[in-house]
């Protein structure tokens, strides 16, 4: 079982290697967050790769939606593989 805590110090690779293990393309994220695939990436950038240290108001916004949206997804996969 993977374990990782979605937080400003994920790196990328974390995030990526998560969503993979989900099942869930960042591009869905972004969709469900309502911005596009490059603001999206910039976003994962900015948050784990910059720690959020230049993170806007809604940025942050953003980034706990995300977070918060990817959890609850996982939660729904594990639920269907119980």
């Amino acid at each position: 079982m993977v374990t990782i805590q979605l937080n400003w110090t994920t790196d990328r690779g974390d995030w990526g290697n998560y969503l993979n293990h989900i099942k869930l393309q960042q591009a869905e994220v972004a969709k469900f967050l309502g911005v596009s695939d490059v603001t999206m990436s910039q976003l994962v950038k900015k948050m784990t790769d910059g720690q959020g240290l230049t993170a806007s108001t809604q940025d942050q916004y953003r980034w706990k939606r995300a977070v918060t949206y990817v959890k609850l997804r996982a939660a729904e996969t594990k639920e269907a593989q119980s």
